[in-house]
């Protein structure tokens, strides 16, 4: 990347609070997005540029956190007198202490964030307007827990600004691309402008992108994730009562996924939030596994007046490739995509016309069904 893209009013919150805080008007800066939408990159970039003292802790996502994580990971080395406090009853008068000369404390991922260290972060929040510091929270996707509420709402009583990062653009996207194989608008539909979905997708390391999807699944009951799979072979919106009936029991379960930003509901169904996500699901199912749910899902699909919603533009300039006998080499050369880029295109193809071979696709195309499937 070559540089940090369309957060330039974010940075400068970040150092308009600095300035307040010079002045002993302390505040708290919440920056808030979904997994992979660029929050440690907005940190990292104003650390760099910045002259204040800065301190970062992260938290981590553990079954057992550690109490005071993130703190003492911030403090770690400084010898400070909260470093020296966190093992005592005194934590609470030592971050005052801390922060009673120009700092600025990052706390990351605070949704992982154990009760000790929420507990601290509240008290400070209530009393930051009266120091030189500013509190830096970066808060993702995760089940919020009633803990976390009330330490966010310690955090509103106090001068905060709230940052919700938004994707990237088209353009910013097509800039990232630019001198790539990739099509701008098709990598930003792909990925959803999500900065680490765009990066890894140039890098080509899909590989990645299906290992961080993995760890976000494995929060997930059993169930859920098996409702999961079943959906991933399904591209683009399912209404909610085929996804019902393609889900049986495992339905109700969904609610996890929603909640983890995995999947949402929108106007037209429900739907994995991001095309590139759905395919690290999919590419995660067993081979066996992944024919046997196609198969069913093929099979309620063809029945039903409620199939997923129809092909975009690109897909029908596929599908009228595929009406001329072009391989997919060849559909990449006229189109000017990749032959990866093709390879999707191909697959969303079919499933969305309810068919199993390129030579069903392609007859769909001239308007007329071939007497048996190839």
């Amino acid at each position: 990347m070559g540089g940090l893209l369309e957060r330039a009013a974010e940075l400068e919150v970040l150092r308009s609070a600095v300035r307040g805080a010079r002045e002993c008007r302390g505040s708290v800066v919440v920056i808030a997005g979904e997994m992979g939408i660029g929050k440690s990159g907005v940190v990292r970039a104003f650390v760099r540029e910045t002259e204040a003292r800065v301190l970062v802790g992260h938290c981590d996502d553990l079954v057992t956190p550690r109490a005071f994580g993130a703190l003492r990971d911030a403090v770690k080395g400084t010898g400070g007198p909260l470093e020296s406090a966190l093992d005592t009853a005194d934590v609470f008068g030592a971050v005052l202490a801390e922060l009673a000369t120009p700092t600025v404390l990052v706390i990351e991922d605070l949704q992982w964030a154990d009760d000790a260290t929420l507990d601290v972060l509240g008290y400070l929040a209530r009393r930051i307007s009266e120091l030189p510091a500013v509190l830096v929270l970066t808060i993702g996707d995760g089940p919020s827990t009633e803990r976390l509420h009330r330490s966010c709402g310690a955090a509103a009583a106090a001068p905060t600004t709230q940052l919700q990062l938004a994707p990237l653009s088209v353009n910013a996207v097509s800039t990232l691309a630019a001198g790539t194989s990739w099509d701008g608008a098709e990598l930003h539909a792909l990925t959803g402008g999500i900065p680490f979905y765009v990066t890894e997708t140039l890098a080509a390391r899909d590989e990645v992108v299906a290992r961080v999807v993995l760890s976000r699944t494995m929060r997930l009951s059993d169930r859920a994730r098996n409702a999961l799979e079943r959906l991933s072979v399904v591209p683009g919106p399912i209404g909610l009562a085929l996804a019902e009936r393609l889900l049986g029991e495992d339905f109700p379960a969904l609610h996890e996924a929603e909640e983890h930003g995995i999947l949402e509901v929108r106007h037209d169904g429900l739907a994995f939030r991001h095309e590139v996500v759905r395919r690290a699901v999919e590419s995660l199912v067993p081979r066996l596994r992944h024919r046997f749910l196609h198969r069913d899902a093929h099979a309620l699909l063809s029945t039903s007046d409620s199939a997923p919603s129809g092909l975009t533009s690109r897909q029908n300039d596929v599908l009228a490739l595929l009406a001329e006998g072009l391989t997919n080499a060849e559909i990449a050369d006229r189109l000017v995509l990749s032959v990866r880029t093709v390879d999707h295109h191909v697959s969303a193809v079919l499933t969305k016309l309810g068919v199993t071979s390129r030579r069903q696709a392609a007859a769909i195309a001239r308007n007329r069904v071939p007497s048996h499937a190839c």
